[in-house]
């Protein structure tokens, strides 16, 4: 058996992680869904709260059941538990957070380790390069399995000196990249060392995505974001550009697929721009209710300022809709101009708008012409069955059996 360690999941912004441990249990491996937190999120989707109800949650149990864990350990197994501790000084010289969070990543990886032992886990999986990363580091330091992550996204690689990156990477069985942009950080943040340990596995589509006919592109000149509504997506950029083609006379819907923080903002800023009639907010949606709405535009748009390679760009392309995109970390990867989308600037609203303006303006023939090319690229790089295949048979070269 298989654990997977996440820092919150289910999640709504997780559904790759769902797709991948689905498609290896299609495979005959057993996998225990950990999740460090509950996301205390309302799930709309049945995958999802299907998920939660086979996810165990660590801090369930609350500081007593931890701290039992941490003295069973310590009692136990001095060496080992020395051996974490140590590894655990080293991490804290370099992340700066406060020590008792530090002391409770010691505790979840003494309740993890003990939770692998009876379930008879032969690997750990982590991922994000945070704090699930750190918990499976001393977990292993702790006497646990052998153990490997997959880093995503820009947080985890700017912080990287922060987040003892190279340390997760030595002590692993082996690391994961989603991207080429990625591994090559990664590389570079390794300093040459350890690079036999890290892989790129894509984050991929299901079978259904990747075959299910192209819907018609719409006479409605309908734009769609899908994103979270935060900070790092851009949408006041994109706001500021849809304002600029309102005032030119360009006629348009953008659609803001999702929810989060900055709603309250996001929709004043609708107000102050005068776009109520342009721009709608959707809220949530589940994974059918977002696939209807990127049917239903004729081009995406991700404004973002911080990314990994958004599966939301793969969804689009699988449904044959181009994407406007920042060219970003690994998105032009995916993204190549002309052919299955448009690239502009993080935080340029004047190219963004120039973007837009030319998606809308392209014939319908064209856009089905790049929206066609997109899927082929996405199935060539984002079979999720693909990837999925790889990375069982990572697990069962280092000691993750069915």
């Amino acid at each position: 058996m298989i654990a997977y360690l996440v820092n919150q999941y289910p999640k709504i912004s997780h559904t790759f992680i769902r797709r991948e441990i689905r498609a290896l249990e299609e495979r005959g491996l057993r996998i225990l869904r950990l999740s460090i937190r509950s996301s205390g999120e309302k799930f709309e989707d049945p995958a999802d709260r299907d998920e939660e109800r086979q996810t165990r949650v660590v801090m369930a149990g609350g500081a007593r059941a931890l701290g039992q864990a941490l003295l069973r350990r310590m009692l136990g197994d001095p060496r080992a538990f020395v051996r974490a501790v140590a590894l655990l000084a080293r991490v804290v010289r370099r992340e700066g957070r406060p020590r008792p969070a530090h002391l409770a990543y010691l505790a979840e990886a003494c309740l993890i380790r003990e939770w692998l032992v009876r379930e008879r886990c032969t690997h750990l999986h982590a991922h994000f390069a945070t704090n699930p990363a750190t918990v499976a580091l001393l977990c292993r330091a702790l006497g646990g399995p052998p153990y490997s992550f997959t880093l995503h996204g820009f947080e985890e690689l700017d912080d990287a000196e922060r987040l003892s990156v190279d340390v997760k990477v030595a002590h692993s069985a082996f690391a994961i990249a989603i991207s080429d942009y990625g591994r090559e950080r990664m590389r570079a943040i390794c300093g040459g060392a350890n690079d036999d340990k890290l892989h790129v596995l894509r984050c991929g589509l299901d079978q259904r995505s990747l075959t299910r006919p192209i819907p018609e592109l719409p006479t409605a000149p309908r734009v769609a974001c899908v994103a979270r509504l935060s900070e790092e997506k851009g949408h006041r950029v994109l706001l500021a550009a849809a304002a600029l083609l309102a005032r030119a006379g360009e006629a348009f819907e953008l659609v803001l697929v999702g929810d989060g923080p900055l709603r309250g903002e996001i929709e004043a800023q609708v107000r102050s721009e005068k776009l109520e009639g342009r721009v709608r907010i959707t809220g949530w949606m589940s994974g059918a209710d977002v696939e209807r709405e990127l049917d239903a535009a004729r081009v995406t748009v991700l404004a973002s300022y911080g990314e990994g390679l958004p599966v939301v760009l793969m969804e689009s392309l699988a449904a044959g809709r181009p994407a406007i995109a920042t060219a970003i970390t690994a998105i032009p990867e995916l993204i190549v101009p002309g052919v299955t989308g448009w690239l502009v600037p993080p935080g340029d609203a004047r190219a963004l708008a120039d973007a837009l303006r030319s998606a809308l303006h392209t014939d319908l023939a064209t856009l089905a012409r790049m929206g066609e090319e997109g899927r082929a690229r996405v199935r060539e790089l984002h079979d999720i069955e693909v990837q999925a295949e790889r990375l069982a048979g990572l697990f069962a070269e280092f000691g993750g059996g069915v």
